[in-house]
Protein backbone atom coordinates (compact mmCIF):
# COMPACT_ATOMS: atom_id res chain seq x y z
CA UNK A 1 0.00 0.00 0.00
CA UNK A 2 1.29 3.27 -1.30
CA UNK A 3 0.96 6.59 1.63
CA UNK A 4 1.37 10.34 0.90
CA UNK A 5 4.02 11.05 2.68
CA UNK A 6 6.30 8.08 1.28
CA UNK A 7 5.62 9.26 -2.09
CA UNK A 8 7.38 12.17 -1.23
CA UNK A 9 10.00 10.73 0.49
CA UNK A 10 10.51 9.10 -2.63
CA UNK A 11 10.71 11.73 -4.86
CA UNK A 12 12.77 13.15 -3.00
CA UNK A 13 15.66 10.25 -3.25
CA UNK A 14 14.90 10.70 -6.92
CA UNK A 15 15.52 14.07 -7.13
CA UNK A 16 18.83 13.93 -4.63
CA UNK A 17 20.36 11.03 -7.22
CA UNK A 18 19.68 12.91 -10.34
CA UNK A 19 21.31 15.81 -8.95
CA UNK A 20 24.64 13.78 -7.66
CA UNK A 21 24.66 12.04 -11.43
CA UNK A 22 24.28 15.52 -12.92
CA UNK A 23 27.62 16.82 -10.58
CA UNK A 24 29.62 13.49 -11.55
CA UNK A 25 29.45 14.10 -15.32
CA UNK A 26 30.50 17.81 -15.01
CA UNK A 27 33.39 16.58 -12.91
CA UNK A 28 34.15 14.33 -15.76
CA UNK A 29 34.09 16.79 -18.23
CA UNK A 30 36.24 19.29 -17.14
CA UNK A 31 39.05 17.00 -16.94
CA UNK A 32 39.21 16.38 -13.22
CA UNK A 33 38.50 12.67 -12.65
CA UNK A 34 41.68 10.21 -12.99
CA UNK A 35 41.63 7.14 -15.89
CA UNK A 36 44.25 4.12 -16.07
CA UNK A 37 45.04 3.55 -19.59
CA UNK A 38 47.25 0.37 -19.86
CA UNK A 39 50.47 0.11 -22.08
CA UNK A 40 48.61 -0.88 -25.13
CA UNK A 41 49.69 -2.36 -29.04
CA UNK A 42 46.88 -1.97 -31.23
CA UNK A 43 46.39 -3.73 -34.23
CA UNK A 44 45.24 -0.67 -35.83
CA UNK A 45 43.62 -0.69 -39.61
CA UNK A 46 44.35 3.71 -39.34
CA UNK A 47 47.01 5.49 -37.79
CA UNK A 48 46.60 7.07 -34.09
CA UNK A 49 43.74 4.97 -32.93
CA UNK A 50 43.14 5.57 -29.54
CA UNK A 51 44.54 2.84 -27.24
CA UNK A 52 42.59 1.83 -24.50
CA UNK A 53 42.20 -1.07 -21.68
CA UNK A 54 44.86 -4.70 -22.20
CA UNK A 55 46.05 -4.20 -26.34
CA UNK A 56 45.37 -7.25 -28.24
CA UNK A 57 47.81 -8.67 -29.92
CA UNK A 58 49.96 -6.90 -32.46
CA UNK A 59 48.95 -7.70 -36.70
CA UNK A 60 51.55 -6.94 -39.00
CA UNK A 61 51.10 -6.37 -42.08
CA UNK A 62 51.41 -8.43 -44.89
CA UNK A 63 53.97 -6.45 -46.54
CA UNK A 64 56.10 -3.66 -45.37
CA UNK A 65 58.62 -0.71 -47.41
CA UNK A 66 62.30 0.12 -45.35
CA UNK A 67 63.38 3.53 -46.31
CA UNK A 68 67.05 4.39 -44.93
CA UNK A 69 67.35 7.79 -45.85
CA UNK A 70 64.28 9.89 -46.15
CA UNK A 71 66.07 12.29 -49.06
CA UNK A 72 66.93 9.00 -51.33
CA UNK A 73 64.09 6.59 -50.54
CA UNK A 74 61.17 8.46 -49.82
CA UNK A 75 61.71 12.12 -52.08
CA UNK A 76 64.36 11.39 -54.81
CA UNK A 77 63.42 7.56 -55.68
CA UNK A 78 59.96 7.56 -54.48
CA UNK A 79 59.95 4.04 -53.87
CA UNK A 80 56.89 3.84 -51.41
CA UNK A 81 55.21 5.85 -53.93
CA UNK A 82 55.43 3.94 -56.90
CA UNK A 83 54.08 0.91 -55.46
CA UNK A 84 52.19 1.40 -52.19
CA UNK A 85 49.92 -1.35 -52.01
CA UNK A 86 49.05 -4.84 -52.02
CA UNK A 87 46.22 -7.87 -52.29
CA UNK A 88 45.95 -9.89 -49.24
CA UNK A 89 44.87 -13.60 -48.87
CA UNK A 90 41.47 -12.45 -49.10
CA UNK A 91 41.40 -10.69 -52.11
CA UNK A 92 41.48 -6.89 -50.17
CA UNK A 93 43.86 -3.80 -51.25
CA UNK A 94 46.07 -2.30 -48.54
CA UNK A 95 48.41 -0.31 -48.15
CA UNK A 96 52.23 -1.41 -47.30
CA UNK A 97 53.53 -0.75 -43.96
CA UNK A 98 56.43 1.83 -43.53
CA UNK A 99 59.49 1.48 -41.46
CA UNK A 100 61.28 4.64 -41.31
CA UNK A 101 64.81 5.53 -40.30
CA UNK A 102 65.95 9.37 -39.59
CA UNK A 103 64.56 10.22 -36.30
CA UNK A 104 65.84 7.32 -33.95
CA UNK A 105 69.38 7.47 -34.70
CA UNK A 106 71.27 6.68 -31.63
CA UNK A 107 74.78 8.15 -29.84
CA UNK A 108 75.87 5.63 -27.33
CA UNK A 109 77.94 7.65 -25.53
CA UNK A 110 74.52 9.80 -24.35
CA UNK A 111 72.03 7.92 -25.51
CA UNK A 112 70.65 10.64 -27.18
CA UNK A 113 69.25 11.05 -30.58
CA UNK A 114 70.77 12.86 -33.82
CA UNK A 115 69.67 16.53 -34.44
CA UNK A 116 68.74 18.00 -37.87
CA UNK A 117 69.29 21.88 -36.12
CA UNK A 118 72.26 21.36 -39.02
CA UNK A 119 70.03 19.81 -42.08
CA UNK A 120 66.39 21.28 -41.79
CA UNK A 121 65.60 19.48 -45.21
CA UNK A 122 66.31 15.75 -43.31
CA UNK A 123 63.48 16.81 -40.81
CA UNK A 124 61.27 18.22 -43.32
CA UNK A 125 61.32 15.00 -45.66
CA UNK A 126 60.56 13.07 -42.27
CA UNK A 127 57.74 14.73 -41.35
CA UNK A 128 56.46 15.43 -44.70
CA UNK A 129 56.62 11.95 -44.88
CA UNK A 130 55.08 11.03 -41.87
CA UNK A 131 52.12 12.99 -42.76
CA UNK A 132 51.61 11.50 -46.08
CA UNK A 133 51.41 8.00 -44.93
CA UNK A 134 49.06 8.63 -42.46
CA UNK A 135 46.38 11.19 -44.56
CA UNK A 136 47.03 9.83 -48.24
CA UNK A 137 47.81 6.02 -47.42
CA UNK A 138 46.18 5.62 -44.37
CA UNK A 139 48.95 3.43 -43.53
CA UNK A 140 50.84 2.96 -40.46
CA UNK A 141 53.99 4.43 -39.93
CA UNK A 142 57.01 2.71 -37.06
CA UNK A 143 60.18 4.51 -36.87
CA UNK A 144 63.36 2.34 -36.64
CA UNK A 145 66.12 2.95 -33.92
CA UNK A 146 69.60 2.42 -35.28
CA UNK A 147 73.30 2.64 -34.26
CA UNK A 148 75.66 3.79 -37.17
CA UNK A 149 78.32 1.17 -37.23
CA UNK A 150 81.41 1.30 -38.59
CA UNK A 151 84.78 3.27 -39.54
CA UNK A 152 84.60 6.58 -38.08
CA UNK A 153 81.30 5.31 -36.26
CA UNK A 154 80.23 3.64 -33.58
CA UNK A 155 81.82 0.15 -32.06
CA UNK A 156 80.69 -3.43 -30.62
CA UNK A 157 81.87 -1.92 -27.60
CA UNK A 158 80.43 1.32 -27.43
CA UNK A 159 77.08 -0.43 -28.08
CA UNK A 160 77.32 -2.59 -25.51
CA UNK A 161 77.93 0.16 -23.03
CA UNK A 162 75.07 1.82 -24.26
CA UNK A 163 72.46 -0.98 -23.09
CA UNK A 164 74.20 -1.80 -19.98
CA UNK A 165 73.74 2.01 -18.95
CA UNK A 166 70.43 2.09 -20.00
CA UNK A 167 69.61 -1.30 -17.45
CA UNK A 168 71.32 0.69 -14.78
CA UNK A 169 69.73 3.65 -15.59
CA UNK A 170 65.92 3.20 -17.58
CA UNK A 171 65.63 7.14 -17.72
CA UNK A 172 68.06 7.20 -20.62
CA UNK A 173 65.07 5.88 -23.10
CA UNK A 174 63.47 9.25 -22.79
CA UNK A 175 64.39 10.58 -25.68
CA UNK A 176 63.23 7.44 -27.75
CA UNK A 177 59.87 7.45 -26.09
CA UNK A 178 59.31 11.63 -26.75
CA UNK A 179 60.01 11.18 -30.16
CA UNK A 180 57.62 8.64 -30.88
CA UNK A 181 55.04 11.14 -29.40
CA UNK A 182 56.02 14.39 -30.74
CA UNK A 183 56.13 12.47 -34.60
CA UNK A 184 53.17 10.39 -34.20
CA UNK A 185 54.58 7.36 -34.68
CA UNK A 186 52.53 4.33 -34.92
CA UNK A 187 54.88 1.93 -33.85
CA UNK A 188 58.99 1.50 -33.07
CA UNK A 189 61.10 -0.84 -34.22
CA UNK A 190 64.64 -2.01 -32.38
CA UNK A 191 67.26 -2.33 -35.22
CA UNK A 192 70.19 -2.42 -32.44
CA UNK A 193 72.66 -4.83 -34.17
CA UNK A 194 75.26 -5.54 -31.74
CA UNK A 195 75.46 -6.81 -28.13
CA UNK A 196 76.84 -8.63 -25.12
CA UNK A 197 77.41 -12.00 -26.72
CA UNK A 198 78.96 -13.21 -23.09
CA UNK A 199 75.23 -11.89 -21.53
CA UNK A 200 72.81 -12.02 -23.87
CA UNK A 201 70.41 -10.91 -21.63
CA UNK A 202 71.47 -7.20 -20.73
CA UNK A 203 70.10 -7.02 -24.34
CA UNK A 204 66.79 -8.66 -23.30
CA UNK A 205 66.34 -6.45 -20.21
CA UNK A 206 67.19 -3.54 -22.28
CA UNK A 207 64.15 -4.39 -24.87
CA UNK A 208 61.59 -5.57 -22.01
CA UNK A 209 62.56 -1.87 -20.21
CA UNK A 210 62.04 -0.16 -23.71
CA UNK A 211 58.67 -1.98 -24.36
CA UNK A 212 57.62 -0.84 -20.59
CA UNK A 213 58.10 2.89 -21.62
CA UNK A 214 56.33 2.81 -25.30
CA UNK A 215 53.02 3.36 -25.35
CA UNK A 216 52.57 2.16 -29.23
CA UNK A 217 54.09 -1.57 -30.32
CA UNK A 218 57.52 -2.21 -29.89
CA UNK A 219 59.09 -4.28 -32.88
CA UNK A 220 62.50 -6.37 -32.97
CA UNK A 221 64.75 -7.23 -36.05
CA UNK A 222 66.42 -10.77 -34.96
CA UNK A 223 69.87 -11.80 -36.87
CA UNK A 224 69.08 -14.72 -38.42
CA UNK A 225 70.37 -18.00 -36.44
CA UNK A 226 69.97 -22.00 -37.18
CA UNK A 227 70.56 -24.75 -34.82
CA UNK A 228 73.69 -25.67 -36.87
CA UNK A 229 75.35 -22.07 -36.84
CA UNK A 230 76.02 -19.56 -33.82
CA UNK A 231 78.96 -17.00 -34.52
CA UNK A 232 79.30 -14.59 -32.08
CA UNK A 233 77.45 -11.74 -33.13
CA UNK A 234 74.11 -14.41 -33.34
CA UNK A 235 74.61 -15.15 -29.21
CA UNK A 236 73.82 -11.65 -28.06
CA UNK A 237 70.54 -11.82 -29.23
CA UNK A 238 68.85 -14.35 -26.98
CA UNK A 239 65.57 -15.16 -29.11
CA UNK A 240 64.18 -17.37 -26.20
CA UNK A 241 64.58 -14.38 -23.91
CA UNK A 242 63.24 -11.65 -26.27
CA UNK A 243 60.25 -13.84 -26.75
CA UNK A 244 58.12 -11.19 -24.19
CA UNK A 245 59.86 -8.39 -24.35
CA UNK A 246 58.30 -6.95 -28.21
CA UNK A 247 55.32 -6.99 -29.91
CA UNK A 248 56.42 -8.54 -33.14
CA UNK A 249 59.59 -9.74 -34.65
CA UNK A 250 61.03 -9.37 -37.70
CA UNK A 251 63.57 -12.42 -39.29
CA UNK A 252 66.22 -11.03 -41.11
CA UNK A 253 67.11 -14.08 -43.54
CA UNK A 254 69.89 -11.75 -44.74
CA UNK A 255 73.31 -12.29 -45.14
CA UNK A 256 73.68 -16.00 -45.87
CA UNK A 257 77.52 -15.39 -46.74
CA UNK A 258 78.28 -14.25 -43.37
CA UNK A 259 78.44 -18.17 -42.39
CA UNK A 260 82.02 -18.24 -42.76
CA UNK A 261 84.44 -15.80 -40.93
CA UNK A 262 86.79 -15.76 -43.63
CA UNK A 263 84.69 -15.00 -46.29
CA UNK A 264 84.14 -17.60 -49.44
CA UNK A 265 81.47 -17.15 -52.36
CA UNK A 266 77.68 -17.69 -51.06
CA UNK A 267 74.60 -16.76 -51.38
CA UNK A 268 72.83 -13.82 -49.66
CA UNK A 269 70.06 -16.14 -49.34
CA UNK A 270 68.68 -19.35 -50.68
CA UNK A 271 65.98 -21.51 -49.75
CA UNK A 272 67.57 -24.19 -47.88
CA UNK A 273 69.12 -21.68 -45.58
CA UNK A 274 65.82 -20.27 -45.31
CA UNK A 275 63.95 -23.38 -43.95
CA UNK A 276 67.03 -24.05 -41.28
CA UNK A 277 65.96 -20.49 -39.85
CA UNK A 278 62.44 -21.74 -40.19
CA UNK A 279 63.18 -24.68 -38.44
CA UNK A 280 65.22 -22.64 -35.58
CA UNK A 281 62.32 -20.30 -34.76
CA UNK A 282 59.87 -22.95 -34.66
CA UNK A 283 61.95 -24.25 -31.42
CA UNK A 284 61.34 -21.00 -30.11
CA UNK A 285 58.31 -22.27 -28.29
CA UNK A 286 57.38 -18.67 -26.64
CA UNK A 287 57.72 -16.84 -30.10
CA UNK A 288 56.74 -19.16 -32.24
CA UNK A 289 52.94 -18.93 -32.88
CA UNK A 290 52.53 -16.73 -29.75
CA UNK A 291 53.88 -13.66 -31.54
CA UNK A 292 53.61 -11.79 -35.50
CA UNK A 293 56.66 -12.75 -37.59
CA UNK A 294 57.70 -11.19 -40.94
CA UNK A 295 60.14 -12.24 -42.71
CA UNK A 296 62.92 -9.64 -44.49
CA UNK A 297 64.88 -10.94 -47.64
CA UNK A 298 67.87 -9.12 -49.51
CA UNK A 299 67.10 -7.30 -52.58
CA UNK A 300 70.96 -6.36 -53.26
CA UNK A 301 73.57 -8.57 -54.54
CA UNK A 302 77.18 -9.89 -53.26
CA UNK A 303 80.33 -9.77 -55.02
CA UNK A 304 83.03 -11.92 -54.51
CA UNK A 305 86.39 -11.35 -56.65
CA UNK A 306 89.34 -13.69 -56.02
CA UNK A 307 92.73 -11.05 -54.34
CA UNK A 308 95.24 -13.51 -55.63
CA UNK A 309 94.90 -15.13 -58.46
CA UNK A 310 95.29 -19.01 -58.13
CA UNK A 311 94.50 -19.77 -54.49
CA UNK A 312 90.93 -19.28 -54.37
CA UNK A 313 88.35 -21.60 -54.48
CA UNK A 314 84.92 -21.58 -53.91
CA UNK A 315 85.18 -24.68 -51.55
CA UNK A 316 88.47 -24.25 -49.78
CA UNK A 317 88.80 -20.57 -49.52
CA UNK A 318 91.49 -18.16 -50.48
CA UNK A 319 91.46 -14.09 -50.30
CA UNK A 320 88.13 -12.88 -51.47
CA UNK A 321 87.19 -9.38 -51.88
CA UNK A 322 83.93 -8.74 -51.17
CA UNK A 323 81.40 -6.16 -51.78
CA UNK A 324 77.49 -5.19 -52.16
CA UNK A 325 75.57 -3.18 -54.23
CA UNK A 326 72.14 -2.45 -55.80
CA UNK A 327 73.07 -1.89 -59.19
CA UNK A 328 72.25 -5.66 -59.93
CA UNK A 329 71.70 -5.10 -63.80
CA UNK A 330 74.53 -3.30 -64.41
CA UNK A 331 76.52 -6.30 -62.31
CA UNK A 332 74.78 -8.54 -64.11
CA UNK A 333 75.44 -6.91 -67.77
CA UNK A 334 79.30 -7.15 -66.77
CA UNK A 335 79.50 -10.26 -65.86
CA UNK A 336 77.72 -11.85 -68.49
CA UNK A 337 80.32 -9.92 -70.87
CA UNK A 338 82.96 -11.64 -70.13
CA UNK A 339 84.95 -14.18 -72.06
CA UNK A 340 84.84 -16.94 -69.37
CA UNK A 341 81.51 -17.63 -67.85
CA UNK A 342 82.02 -20.72 -66.24
CA UNK A 343 78.49 -20.99 -64.45
CA UNK A 344 75.74 -19.15 -65.18
CA UNK A 345 72.85 -19.99 -62.80
CA UNK A 346 70.89 -16.98 -63.32
CA UNK A 347 68.17 -18.80 -63.83
CA UNK A 348 68.06 -20.87 -60.98
CA UNK A 349 64.87 -20.25 -58.78
CA UNK A 350 66.76 -21.60 -55.58
CA UNK A 351 70.06 -20.03 -55.80
CA UNK A 352 70.98 -17.62 -58.45
CA UNK A 353 74.60 -16.59 -59.50
CA UNK A 354 77.43 -16.23 -62.13
CA UNK A 355 80.56 -17.61 -61.63
CA UNK A 356 82.98 -15.56 -64.75
CA UNK A 357 86.64 -14.43 -65.10
CA UNK A 358 86.92 -10.29 -64.68
CA UNK A 359 88.62 -8.14 -66.90
CA UNK A 360 91.53 -7.99 -64.71
CA UNK A 361 91.51 -12.03 -65.30
CA UNK A 362 90.03 -12.75 -61.18
CA UNK A 363 88.16 -15.37 -60.46
CA UNK A 364 84.63 -13.57 -59.64
CA UNK A 365 81.28 -14.93 -58.34
CA UNK A 366 78.24 -12.31 -58.50
CA UNK A 367 75.16 -13.53 -56.67
CA UNK A 368 71.64 -12.21 -57.05
CA UNK A 369 68.12 -12.35 -56.35
CA UNK A 370 65.53 -12.48 -59.00
CA UNK A 371 61.62 -12.39 -58.73
CA UNK A 372 61.48 -15.81 -59.67
CA UNK A 373 64.09 -17.04 -56.29
CA UNK A 374 62.03 -14.43 -54.24
CA UNK A 375 58.84 -16.25 -55.06
CA UNK A 376 60.52 -18.99 -54.58
CA UNK A 377 61.65 -18.55 -50.85
CA UNK A 378 58.02 -17.36 -50.27
CA UNK A 379 56.33 -19.90 -51.51
CA UNK A 380 58.20 -21.94 -48.77
CA UNK A 381 57.42 -20.40 -45.97
CA UNK A 382 54.26 -20.08 -46.89
CA UNK A 383 53.93 -23.82 -47.26
CA UNK A 384 55.69 -24.20 -44.04
CA UNK A 385 53.47 -21.87 -41.96
CA UNK A 386 50.47 -23.91 -43.34
CA UNK A 387 47.60 -22.47 -43.22
CA UNK A 388 48.93 -18.96 -41.98
CA UNK A 389 49.24 -15.62 -43.67
CA UNK A 390 52.81 -14.16 -44.36
CA UNK A 391 54.18 -11.19 -43.91
CA UNK A 392 57.19 -9.71 -46.21
CA UNK A 393 59.58 -7.13 -46.33
CA UNK A 394 62.83 -6.48 -48.58
CA UNK A 395 65.95 -5.07 -48.13
CA UNK A 396 66.83 -2.93 -50.77
CA UNK A 397 69.10 0.05 -49.87
CA UNK A 398 66.43 2.72 -51.11
CA UNK A 399 67.28 1.35 -54.74
CA UNK A 400 63.26 0.35 -55.23
CA UNK A 401 65.09 -3.02 -56.91
CA UNK A 402 62.42 -5.03 -54.43
CA UNK A 403 59.82 -3.38 -56.38
CA UNK A 404 61.10 -5.95 -59.65
CA UNK A 405 63.36 -8.17 -57.94
CA UNK A 406 61.12 -8.74 -54.84
CA UNK A 407 57.75 -8.03 -54.99
CA UNK A 408 57.16 -8.92 -59.21
CA UNK A 409 56.84 -12.40 -58.49
CA UNK A 410 54.93 -12.39 -55.52
CA UNK A 411 52.45 -9.94 -55.89
CA UNK A 412 50.76 -12.37 -58.74
CA UNK A 413 51.73 -15.87 -57.19
CA UNK A 414 48.23 -17.01 -54.88
CA UNK A 415 50.55 -19.61 -53.52
CA UNK A 416 51.60 -17.16 -51.20
CA UNK A 417 49.19 -15.74 -49.14
CA UNK A 418 50.09 -12.56 -47.69
CA UNK A 419 48.18 -11.03 -44.43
Amino acid sequence: MSYPGNQVVSWFCLLFLLILLVGCVQGNGNGNTSSSVGHSSMAVSTPNTPQTGTRPPFVVSGASVWILFCADGWEKKKIYQADPYYTDAQGVKKPKRMYLYGHFWLQPDTGNLWQYTDNPDVQHCLDEAITTLHTVYHTTVCGVIGVAEGKGEWTPADVVSYTKRVVSTPGLLQPIVDQVKAHQYDCLVNDIEDGNAKNPQIFSTYEHLLKSQLSVPLGQTLLWKTEAVSGYWQRWEDWQTLSENADFFIVMALDHDSINDQPIPSSVVNLRWVKDIYTYLRSITDMFGKHPIEWELPAYYRLFVCKEQGVCDSQQGGIWDVSSGTDVEAQIAVALQSNAVAQNYLTDPRDPYIEYTNAAGKDAYLFIETAESSDTIARAVAQLNGSGCLSLSFWDNDSGQSLTRGWKGIEGDRAVALC
